[in-house]
C-alpha cells in the first residue's frame, strides 16, 4: 500500500467480504483525517464513527484499496465495532 495514496478528506467504508473475495457496497466509517507512525507500523486515523462521532486509529494492514477519494477497509461495520479503534497506538 501506498501511503500517498491516503489523503485527508478521503471518506472511508467498511465491507463485508464474502468467500470468494467479493465486497458489499460499504459502510461509511469516517473520514481520514492523517496516516500516523508509531514505533515503525503505520494507522490511517478517522474521525467520524459508527454510531457517534470519534476518532479510530485503524491499521494499514486493514485497507483493501483506495479509489478516487475513498478508502474502502477489508473490515466489516462488526470487525470496527468489536475492537478497541478508538485507542491511539502506543
Amino acid at each position: 500500500m501506498d501511503l500517498a495514496n491516503i489523503q485527508p478528506g478521503y471518506a472511508v467504508y467498511a465491507h463485508h467480504i464474502d468467500r470468494q473475495r467479493h465486497a458489499d457496497l460499504g459502510q461509511y466509517v469516517g473520514t481520514v483525517i492523517r496516516v500516523l507512525e508509531h514505533k515503525g507500523l503505520h494507522y490511517v486515523h478517522v474521525r467520524g464513527g459508527l454510531d457517534a462521532p470519534n476518532d479510530l486509529y485503524i491499521p494499514v494492514e486493514a485497507v483493501r484499496q483506495v479509489v478516487g477519494k475513498q478508502v474502502h477497509l477489508n473490515l466489516s461495520p462488526e470487525d470496527l465495532a468489536g475492537q478497541a479503534w478508538h485507542l491511539p497506538p502506543r
